[in-house]
Parts: C-alpha cells; structure tokens; sequence
C-alpha cells in the first residue's frame, strides 16, 4: 500500500482550509490549489488509507473510551477531560478535515473520473467508501454538509443536512453503487483495492451491509422505522449477499505503514489509555477467552498478574503515591495497536467492518421481525464464532463460550430480549476494533444496559454523551454550522 498522500483540495467541503496533517504518517507534497491529473490507481488506496487513519486513531480512542472499553490513565492526562465527557470544539478541527477534505475530498475524485472514463467498478468501490465514511460523520455531528458537500470553492459555506435526510441519501448512494458493480468485467480495481484486492462481489456485499447498517441504525425512529422494515425485508427476500469477511487495512509496522493508534501511543507514551474496567469486569464474568487477546495483565503493584480494569473517569484526582504506576492496571495489547513502539502493536491492522458485525446485523433483522426465516439464533452464534475468528480464537473456544447462560441465545424470549443480547454481544465483540461503532449502538439501543456514566462527568446525573460538538473552524468560516453540547441526542436517537 503506498504512503504518498494526495489531497484534491484545500478547501473543506464544508468551507475550512485544511491544516497539515501528521507528517509522520502522510506526504502531502502536491499544490492543492493546482491539483493534477492523477490516476485513480493512486488516488484510491490513499483515501482507504486516510479513512483508516482518521478511524484508527482520533475516533477510535474517542469510541473507546465512551464505550467504556479503554480509561485515561491517573499517571498522565492526555485524554481527562474526554473521560469527563468534556470535548473542546479545537480537538475537532483536524479530524473533521482529515476526513472531509482527506478522505472524502479523494473518494469524490475517483468517483467523478472514474465515471467520466466509463470505469463503473471504480465508481462504484468510491461511492461505498463515500456511504461509508459519511455515515460516520452524521452518526458523530448529527446534520452535517452532505448534499452541497465536497464542492470546493464553488461553495465554501455548504449547507447542514438534516441527519434524517443524509440517511435517506446514503441508502441511495448505496443502492446505485451496488447496482452498477458489475462482476464480469475486466475493468475494476486490482491490487491498488487494499481492501478487497479487485473482488467486486465483495464489494456489493459491503454496500449491502452498509445498508443493512443504514437501515438498523434508523429502527427506534418514529418517522422512518416501518418503511426501513419494508426495505429490509426486501433485502433478504431477494436474498442479498452481506459480508462474511472482515473489511481491514493492514499494515507492515514499517515507516509510515504502522498502525496509527499505536504512532499516537509510541508517540505519547502507554501510560494514557488503560482498560477500563467495564470491560474487564464484564469479560471475567462471562469467562470470555478474548481478554488474553486483547489486554495484558497489570504487571506492577498488588494486582500483578491479573486483569484489572481503571473505572470510567477515576483517574481525575486519583489520589496517587509513589508506587502508583500505570502498570498496576491492564493495557490494551498489541492485537489492538497498543504497546510503545512494539513491532506487534504497529502492525496491527484497522477494521472498517468485520464480519461479526455482519452476522449480528442479520441477527437483529431477524429478532426484529424484519426478515423472515430464522429466529436469529444462527446469525448470533455464526457473529460471536467470526469474533472469535478475528481474534485467532476457534470455533471450539466460541462453542464453549456460547454455552455460559449468560451468553447463550435466548430463542424463546421476546424481541426485545434478542436484541438486547445481540447488541450487548456486539459491545463484547467490537473492543478494540470497532470503538466507535460499540459507542454508537449503545446510543441507539442503549445496551449494554450495566454500563454507568463516568464517576467524574460533567454531565447531569446518569447521561451519557450522546454525539461529537463541531470542529472550531466550522463554527467560526461556516454561518450554517450550529454546534450543540456532547449531550444532545442525534436524531436517530430516540429510545429512553
């Protein structure tokens, strides 16, 4: 995969300019005010790798810390106030641009030369990543530049979206790409594709399973859940193809092709992000085997040797001595890019989706009653089995797990109680590798339901953030720009 960074534009799409990116991962060495003409070959991996970049690092740490699966340190405090729930509108100025003038400035190129040259496989592949990474950002800010988005100079003060619209847009987005993949022509992307190395199929059944997504993410809504029902069971009816493979960007762990969580970590220290201790908690209760994968045991101090997790906000005022260390508590692993310049850590890869989270997405359709033909049981146990998979676990470690009564599916209880072990089992299976996404189903479905606010919020008693404030320059260059507080629900969310 190649490192060489090539930005379309310097003007956002949603009307700020970009500052310079970290220089120890991109080369931004082209003028953006004069871009090229440069083949899309290049430009495509760049925007994959930009995505993976901005969600394996900024938004990971954010996603795993408010989904209770990392905690700040009480030996450091790079990220305190995030385990407060306080956000600043400056710590959004850089992935907010990363994103929209990085990886969705470069997508938009591909997707517009790849039209103008009749190469519909490429325009299809940018379009699914464009879905992909926009979807994120409605979910994070709620209404955002989506329809007057990425335009450059012609409008540098683009218009908010309602996120209720942006959904309806994304759904189409992803239908007219999956429709224009094409399987049998020659003319795709091949090697330069880090995802899915040319495979087309792979590709519909990735817009698929965004859409699946799309769809799901709408169902506690009062105004769109029946007709995402309907289209829903349309899908399966048809008998849709969704992932059954993880979608990840691996890395060498050479020069600019690390993990980017762990460039952050290496460049930082180790000693910010300890696991917290929702997780570690909820993993020995349940004897789930992936706490050996994805933490290391506190190696200092009275708890040496064991799994010990820093409660959710504790490490503001924590009342350190001088054998306080943060190696009295567990660290994320390797597997998940943690450890200071460990070569294990800096190879780890970034997932974008996984399969588990396709099979559970299934699940719920069918525990739902959205799909007909299985009680869900089946996508539950095939999600927890992929997890397993995806952490170097077999199916006879999942066999095991699946059979503790906690986890165990619950086929004869009511809808609600599916769902509620589906997605409490998405939380167990998405630490470390989708931190955002375990954030956001919580928001939707509030579960897992044994999760407690920070014990130093600054929110009122028992909230939870609920969305991203907007970057600085946003509020200041953009008059549509209406910035709301970390506790304002997005519109999506709507379940007490």
């Amino acid at each position: 995969m190649k490192n060489a960074k090539w930005i379309t534009g310097l003007i956002l799409a949603a009307g700020i300019t970009v500052t310079s990116c970290k220089k120890d991962f991109f080369d931004i060495n082209k003028n953006p005010n004069n871009p090229e003409n440069v083949d899309i070959k290049f430009v495509f991996p760049n925007a994959i790798q930009y995505t993976g970049y901005v969600m394996g690092n900024y938004y990971q740490i954010w996603g795993g810390i408010w989904s209770q699966y990392w905690a700040q340190g009480p030996t450091a405090s790079q990220y305190v106030s995030w385990d407060r729930y306080i956000q600043s509108n400056n710590e959004m100025d850089r992935p907010w641009s990363q994103m929209y003038a990085g990886a969705l400035s470069d997508l938009n190129y591909v997707q517009k030369e790849a039209t103008a040259a009749g190469k519909k496989n490429y325009a299809a592949c940018a379009m699914i990543m464009k879905a992909y990474c926009f979807q994120y950002m409605t979910d994070l800010y709620g209404d955002v530049p989506f329809s007057q988005a990425l335009l450059g100079t012609a409008n540098l003060r683009p218009a908010y979206d309602a996120q209720r619209s942006i959904y309806k847009g994304l759904e189409t987005m992803l239908i007219q790409a999956a429709s224009q993949i094409d399987d049998h022509s020659d003319v795709h992307p091949g090697a330069e594709d880090v995802l899915f190395g040319g495979d087309m199929a792979q590709w519909k059944a990735f817009a698929n399973t965004l859409r699946l997504r799309v769809y799901l993410r709408q169902s506690e809504t009062a105004e769109e859940a029946a007709r995402c029902k309907d289209s829903v069971g349309a899908m399966f009816a048809r008998g849709d193809a969704f992932l059954d493979a993880d979608v990840r960007i691996d890395y060498t762990g050479a020069q600019f092709q690390s993990n980017p969580l762990n460039t952050t970590i290496s460049s930082l220290g180790d000693f910010n992000l300890l696991a917290s201790k929702s997780i570690i908690d909820a993993y020995i209760n349940e004897s789930d085997p992936r706490i050996d994968i994805l933490f290391k045991k506190a190696s200092t101090g009275a708890s040496a040797g064991q799994y010990v997790g820093m409660v959710q906000g504790a490490a503001y005022g924590f009342p350190t001595t001088s054998s306080t260390q943060h190696t009295n508590w567990s660290l994320p692993s390797n597997a998940v890019g943690g450890g200071q310049n460990q070569a294990a850590g800096k190879a780890a890869p970034v997932y974008l989706m996984s399969a588990a989270e396709s099979y559970f997405l299934q699940a719920e359709a069918y525990a739902r009653g959205w799909a007909t033909g299985s009680t869900g049981k089946d996508e539950y146990e095939n999600g927890v089995v992929a997890s397993f998979a995806q952490w170097g676990l077999t199916p006879g470690d999942a066999a095991t797990y699946l059979g503790g009564a906690g986890v165990a599916y619950p086929t004869g209880g009511s809808a609600t109680d599916k769902v509620k072990a589906i997605i409490t089992q998405k939380w167990y299976s998405f630490c470390g590798s989708q931190n955002v996404e375990a954030w956001t189903e919580f928001r939707r479905t509030k579960y897992p339901d044994f999760l407690t606010p920070s014990t130093t919020s600054t929110l009122s008693a028992g909230k939870f953030p609920a969305r991203f404030v907007l970057p600085s320059d946003e509020i200041t260059r953009n008059p549509n720009a209406i910035n709301k507080t970390v506790d304002t629900k997005v519109w999506w969310d709507q379940k007490p």
